[in-house]
């Protein structure tokens, strides 16, 4: 974020090795949805002095800071036309405001985040794959037959990992997919505290397979 005459969110370069510019502050910007953040959100236990129950100073400045954006980059006013809200974070993150993980100030962001350019070559194309699926499937143009995506590679061994990636990959989502629906049918609120989370997964009852 630039601070000129008016201030104004500008994007950071997509590469790893480039120069940080010293002009502004660093961080960065969620866009409000769904009720992504709000003001009166329970905080990190970590965050949280135990005798006051105040947040402690050295976590305050990374608060997520309600923002709104104008079409020109440059922040605006609450109800101004064609303003975009977000939540604003300093470098470094600290916490995710979709998922609630907080992270502490000596985890590097490298760490947290993950580009495209940063993801290994099975990942990116599980990832990938998974998303052509997914519009596929969206489409209904497409005949439920032809709602398929062929890979080709000449190297059967990276065609074997590749599998096994893709197998693996498919068995954690589908897991993790589980442990929501239910956990979302014991805690119907969707913004659910680990506990409750550690509960609701332990009601599964869940057995080992062999």
């Amino acid at each position: 974020m630039r601070e000129r005459e008016t201030p104004r969110l500008v994007p950071r370069s997509p590469l790893l090795n480039a120069t940080e510019e010293d002009e502004g502050e660093p961080g960065y910007l969620a866009l409000e949805q769904d009720g992504l953040w709000s003001e009166d959100e329970d905080l990190p236990d970590n965050w949280l002095d135990p005798r006051t129950g105040s947040i402690k100073e050295r976590y305050r400045p990374h608060l997520p800071r309600r923002l709104f954006v104008a079409p020109d980059c440059s922040l605006a006013a609450e109800g101004a036309p064609d303003v975009i809200g977000g939540w604003w974070q300093p470098r470094p993150l600290l916490l995710c405001p979709r998922c609630r993980a907080s992270y502490d100030l000596d985890t590097s962001d490298f760490r947290k985040l993950v580009t495209l350019s940063q993801t290994g070559r099975s990942t990116a194309t599980t990832i990938l794959g998974a998303g052509a699926i997914l519009g596929l499937r969206g489409d209904e143009g497409v005949p439920a037959e032809a709602q398929k995506l062929l890979s080709f590679t000449d190297n059967r061994q990276d065609a074997s990992l590749q599998a096994g990636h893709l197998n693996d990959f498919t068995l954690v989502v589908l897991l993790r997919g589980a442990l929501l629906l239910r956990a979302l049918d014991q805690v119907p609120d969707s913004r659910m505290t680990a506990s409750a989370t550690r509960c609701s997964a332990r009601s599964t009852r869940l057995r080992k397979i062999s």
